[in-house]
């Protein structure tokens, strides 16, 4: 399994819920030929066909951000991890999430973290502010069928879920889409992957009815992908997520005992997401400290908390 193509399932899931260089880099294919191949295909075909163009992701850095407002408080989380995917994925980063009540900033935590991919699991570390670390596992259910469907992901189901595309602004090699995604198809292929992969450890009915229900109630995603088109590599994934988060904040509040005046607050908060990658091919290892490894202390994943009457 290509990881580009784990990362760009992964990608699109996000803008829903993170190549090495190419030998293609003459200018004159950028700037000549380029601009006639948009006149000869529509903006979803070449869309499919630059996606389908990457260059493999075996090692790199990425970033991401989320931005959240509301009328009383918010925030900002920022990341950056490093990756690499041979033998097995294995990332390394940190997270700084930024509070603020009335739109002034009221403190900050950083955070540091690893990932790695077993045979079975996904494991997940994160450094507590006194100086420890907790460990979660995520199983990795039916991986073989999971890897099976995302192989096919890009080629099959993205020109079907995508509704529609407009080839936005181009700087340089730099080429941006508008990207509609059908959100009862997303539904249906996020389910299905489920399914396959129950996420969770001991998820159980409950966990997968309030998931379906957020699924229901998203509607169609709009993100922004942009794509360098002449070293074949991507380069960053924006979506306005704030009618996916409230539904799903919604479906959250009508599993617990009234919503304590926060239904307004949910209409009235917007959440937005950036996802961008900075450099490949400059990370050949990472090691997670074996303190780490010893003394990481296993967490219970949070469950859905069951509905008070």
């Amino acid at each position: 399994m290509k990881l580009k193509k784990k990362l760009l399932a992964a990608g699109l899931a996000c803008a829903l819920a993170v190549g090495t260089p190419g030998f293609m880099d003459s200018q004159a294919f950028a700037e000549d030929i380029q601009p006639a191949l948009v006149n000869e295909m529509d903006a979803k075909a070449q869309l499919i066909n630059s996606m389908n163009s990457l260059t493999n992701m075996e090692n790199g850095t990425l970033s991401f951000k989320v931005d959240l407002a509301s009328p009383f408080f918010g925030g900002t989380v920022n990341g950056i991890f490093d990756f690499v995917s041979k033998p097995s994925v294995v990332c390394q980063g940190n997270s700084e999430v930024v509070m603020t009540l009335g739109g002034i900033p009221n403190g900050n935590t950083r955070y540091n973290f690893y990932s790695r991919e077993t045979e079975k699991d996904v494991e997940f570390y994160s450094q507590n502010k006194n100086g420890s670390w907790d460990k979660y596992v995520y199983g990795k259910g039916n991986s073989k069928a999971i890897d099976e469907e995302i192989e096919k992901s890009l080629s099959t189901d993205l020109p079907d879920v995508v509704k529609g595309v407009t080839v936005g602004q181009r700087q340089g090699a730099e080429q941006n889409y508008i990207v509609t995604l059908d959100g009862q198809k997303v539904k249906d292929y996020l389910l299905k992957m489920s399914k396959l992969g129950n996420v969770k450890k001991g998820s159980n009915e409950k966990d997968n009815k309030l998931f379906e229900d957020i699924l229901n109630n998203m509607g169609d995603v709009q993100c922004t992908i942009t794509i360098d088109e002449v070293q074949h590599q991507f380069r960053n994934l924006y979506a306005d997520l704030t009618p996916q988060v409230r539904a799903a904040a919604k479906a959250m509040l009508s599993n617990m005992k009234g919503d304590s005046g926060m239904d307004g607050i949910i209409n009235a908060s917007t959440v937005e997401l950036n996802f961008s990658s900075t450099t490949y091919c400059t990370i050949s290892n990472i090691v997670i400290p074996e303190d780490v490894l010893n003394n990481a202390v296993l967490k219970e994943i949070p469950k859905v908390p069951e509905k008070t009457k």
